[in-house]
């Protein structure tokens, strides 16, 4: 995937961008930018009329949660992420590095803790790496890639 973004000015000296994802370009204003490329917006705002820059993925925490009814599977919490990281190494670094939520386990990957059920294939749109910490319990890690869709 390929995306970039420019600032541009049109004649009415409104601010919009110019942005370009795998070929496909569009001229977008702030309300476009907070319903399709919300996680891309502080980067996008902060440029200066004729800035480009390059749209990458963006990663950010999915808090897992039984689901409702008693059913042994799992869900997504229906919160939408507070933050999103540019790096999934950095996500994992702030994930390992909050005291509240312990060590943290990879399911798949690191010997569980007596008792931690390993939930992969059992959580409903599953996001590509789940973790067990002592005190949050089941989360993952997921990414978005820049789109025009909302």
């Amino acid at each position: 995937m390929k995306a970039s973004a420019m600032r541009v000015t049109d004649r009415s000296d409104n601010h919009n961008w110019l942005v370009n994802i795998d070929g496909n370009s569009r001229l977008l204003d702030m309300d476009d930018i907070r319903a399709a490329l919300n996680p891309w917006r502080d980067e996008l705002t902060s440029l200066q009329p004729g800035e480009k820059i390059t749209l990458g993925r963006k990663y950010y925490e999915v808090v897992l949660q039984g689901c409702s009814g008693g059913v042994a599977e799992y869900e997504r919490h229906p919160n939408p992420p507070d933050a999103y990281w540019r790096d999934e190494d950095d996500l994992l670094c702030e994930l390992a590095g909050n005291n509240q939520a312990g060590p943290l386990y990879e399911l798949g990957v690191d010997t569980l803790p007596d008792g931690v059920e390993d939930i992969t294939g059992l959580i409903h749109d599953e996001p590509p790496r789940v973790f067990w910490a002592a005190q949050t319990g089941y989360l993952g890690i997921d990414y978005v890639d820049p789109s025009f869709e909302a």
